[in-house]
């Protein structure tokens, strides 16, 4: 049994009562305390993190009531039981106490029958509470390792002559839902965003699952096909074996020979394309999510993109994010419309898409607590090597 387990502290500014108190304490077994001032009695606190602390209400200077207050801000000591002792015994008096962090009374002159009862009924709760911290503690580490992994799974930023990808991943909890990544097969480009239903680590077990079949080469389906991965991914992970999650994905191949995005969507919001000379593109919806219906048959949309365009995609978190401007309605159609109002500081797509990245930072303030998980993943493409090779 550790020290704090048995240490219990008397802050009264009276000796004598100090002196009775510890007496007793220490024939009950206890490691006994004693501070005579309610700045004394803190300091003692944080260095012994006792069971329980017994604490006079009338103390000069700093009161009992200010002592109990200072030591509930504090995370180490939130177990520790607050007892106060006072003169008072009126109802409204106890009330007020209670709201301040008080635990419970004992009304001056006491009986040592009743300390003893109230240092049990203590001993209890403080007991409780350090098993639910040392448990909460335990949950936190593996929740962390969990974090980890999951995060290693993210692709770092792509950046080449030919192609350059950033992203901002922003989970809602300690482990999200969203999913996303992009790597090269043969001449083309893979790029996939998913986001499953629902938070926390059912959402994040499905979403890693699904990432690990379509990036370990275990989906029987042509990968550069993106409607037989939909097919695929469906017939895998039908939602009654799923607990009810679904997910949604966007899934596209861009063919660098022949210079052409060739996508599917199962009920994922639509990404936003512009092409150097200006133009842009909201990407066909199409689909429902993944898992909802067997055997749904999923399509394929394309686009001929002879020239450099970049490609932004994202899940909801993104464009229902509260922060961002007045006059975005958190709706998808304006969040199309505020993409197509970022400022161009060149020509080049490379320089607006990284144009999208440092706005949402800055003016949206996309690293604003939320509900749900973020994600955007921002793709240029310039189809020409300027490398050489």
């Amino acid at each position: 049994m550790s020290n704090q387990a048995t240490e219990i502290l008397i802050i009264d500014d009276d000796p004598s009562i100090r002196e009775l108190v510890s007496r007793f304490l220490e024939k009950e077994g206890f490691t006994a305390l004693d501070a005579s001032t309610g700045e004394e009695g803190i300091a003692l606190s944080i260095r012994r993190r006792p069971a329980i602390i017994l604490c006079d209400y009338g103390l000069p200077g700093i009161d009992g009531l200010e002592v109990c207050e200072a030591l509930r801000d504090r995370q180490d000591l939130e177990s520790s039981y607050f007892i106060l002792l006072t003169a008072s015994g009126d109802m409204d008096s106890k009330v007020a106490a209670f709201d301040r962090g008080v635990d419970d009374f004992i009304t001056k002159p006491f009986d040592y029958r009743e300390l003893r009862s109230r240092i049990k009924a203590g001993m209890r709760i403080f007991h409780l509470n350090e098993a639910l911290r040392r448990r909460q503690a335990i949950m936190d580490f593996d929740l962390n390792q969990a974090r980890e992994y999951v995060r290693s799974q993210i692709p770092g930023p792509m950046k080449s002559d030919r192609v350059w990808i950033d992203f901002i991943y922003r989970p809602s909890h300690t482990l999200g839902g969203d999913m996303f990544h992009f790597d090269w097969i043969d001449d083309c480009l893979r790029i996939f965003v998913l986001d499953v239903s629902g938070h926390g680590i059912g959402s994040s077990l499905l979403s890693v699952a699904a990432h690990q079949l379509l990036v370990g080469g275990r989906l029987q389906a042509n990968h550069l096909n993106p409607v037989e991965v939909l097919q695929e991914l469906n017939r895998a992970f039908p939602m009654e074996k799923q607990n009810r999650l679904f997910f949604t994905i966007w899934y596209g191949v861009y063919d660098f020979k022949e210079k052409t995005l060739r996508y599917s969507s199962a009920g994922h919001p639509q990404g936003f394309l512009k092409e150097s000379s200006g133009k842009s593109h909201v990407l066909m919806k199409g689909g429902i999510p993944i898992g909802m219906v067997k055997d749904y048959q999923y399509r394929y949309n394309h686009l001929e993109l002879p020239d450099p365009f970049v490609i932004c995609l994202f899940t909801d978190g993104l464009y229902e994010d509260e922060s961002i401007p007045p006059d975005f309605n958190g709706s998808l159609d304006s969040f199309h419309k505020l993409l197509n109002r970022v400022p161009d500081k060149a020509s080049a797509p490379a320089v607006w898409g990284g144009t999208v990245l440092q706005w949402l930072y800055t003016e949206a303030r996309c690293l604003s607590p939320r509900e749900d998980d973020l994600t955007l993943v921002v793709a240029e493409i310039d189809q020409d090597d300027r490398s050489g090779s």
